[in-house]
């Protein structure tokens, strides 16, 4: 209750009549009496009965001072006075609903609550500077629907209102929570290759889908390898689409790879990864122009073989089926087909990176250097 006491009544006892005087004792002279029963009052000095040597400062007619003994019962005179309101406890936001809540805040004595008062200021996003704030906005309920637009992080503020005017409106009670002006992007999800797998290429591709950004905003894809920094890996339009990512030259062994998507307001998509095993490829046997693949000698079988298992791990990265090849093994009559289908093999590798395929070499009819040492770069190149 915010009340002021503003004075006292007490009653005039005694045999007669309580003489008042014009000073705070009995030789100033009189102003006049009070009976005995009489009601007067009494001035009120810092929440009490003013008190000088003895007396009473009394304010009715007659006024002036009378002795304490001649006043009882003094009880004060209250005021009621206009409360300010009280501010809210909290002011909450839901970013997922759009929801702002109000928590607490009423109104007082001769101020009856009337709503509360919500304004905003907006900054755009990637930059410090905030704005004005806005006018009241006046709410009668303790929920709002809010938003902000494209671009820009709002904050809201609320304070509670009452009828008593401004003058006695709360202070405003911050939220906490900024609202964006923008949803962010969908996650990326990695289509090639699934889950972790195994490449003899030191950069191989990831091929990704990227979602269309809510707002329609440009992306760029973000990559990270294991630990390292966030680098950009490739600019995606706002309608989103398919990328394919060249990754930096990796080291044997097992890499974690992440992505994500990040608009031109700085809003950043959830993370996804995947892992990347990089199997050195050593040859067992060094094939260069004028090596002489096979002869009464030199069998030439085990150089297929470990060329079809080289060409079907990267096909297995990409997703790709395994082959197998055509004729029989070590025959001079089924060597150019195996090649030929190992070419086609390795290029729909090459074609699921984003990587163009050489230009073939006619094959011919007996075993070449050639032939293999291209299929063999084109395994690495993948």
């Amino acid at each position: 209750m915010a009340q002021n006491i503003i004075s006292y009544s007490g009653t005039v006892v005694g045999g007669g009549n309580a003489y008042v005087y014009k000073k705070a004792n009995n030789t100033s002279g009189t102003n006049g009496f009070y009976e005995n029963g009489a009601q007067i009052m009494i001035y009120a000095k810092s929440g009490s009965p003013e008190v000088s040597n003895g007396f009473y400062h009394v304010g009715s007619t007659p006024g002036g001072w009378i002795y304490t003994y001649n006043v009882a019962n003094v009880t004060p005179n209250y005021q009621t006075v206009t409360d300010p309101c009280t501010p809210p406890t909290a002011v909450l936001l839901n970013i997922d609903t759009k929801v702002l809540s109000i928590v607490g805040g009423a109104g007082g004595d001769l101020n009856t609550l009337q709503g509360w008062g919500i304004s905003w200021r907006d900054q755009t996003i990637g930059t410090s500077l905030w704005g004005e704030w806005t006018a009241d906005e006046v709410s009668s309920g303790r929920t709002v629907v809010v938003e902000a637009p494209a671009g820009v992080l709002r904050q809201f503020r609320a304070r509670t209102r009452g009828s008593a005017g401004s003058n006695y409106y709360s202070e405003y009670v911050l939220c906490p929570t900024l609202l964006s002006g923008n949803t962010e992007p969908g996650a990326p999800t990695v289509i090639r290759p699934s889950g972790t797998a195994a490449c003899h290429s030191q950069t191989p591709s990831v091929v990704l889908s990227c979602p269309a950004d809510p707002e329609g905003d440009a992306m760029t894809l973000k990559r990270q390898v294991d630990d390292g920094p966030w680098a950009e890996a490739a600019s995606v339009p706002g309608e989103g689409g398919t990328v394919t990512d060249r990754l930096p030259s990796l080291t044997s062994g097992v890499h974690t790879i992440r992505y994500t998507l990040t608009d031109i307001h700085e809003m950043i998509s959830g993370v996804c990864a995947l892992g990347v095993i990089v199997v050195p490829l050593v040859w067992s046997r060094n094939i260069t122009p004028g090596t002489v693949i096979s002869n009464q000698d030199i069998s030439h079988q085990s150089d297929i073989l470990e060329l079809l298992s080289a060409v079907n791990v990267q096909r297995g990265y990409y997703g790709l089926a395994a082959i197998e090849l055509p004729g029989e093994m070590g025959l001079f009559s089924s060597w150019g087909g195996q090649m030929e289908a190992m070419q086609t093999a390795i290029e729909e590798s090459l074609t699921a990176a984003g990587i163009a395929a050489p230009g073939w070499i006619a094959v011919p009819g007996w075993p070449t250097a050639a032939v293999i040492a291209q299929i063999r770069e084109s395994v690495i190149l993948a």
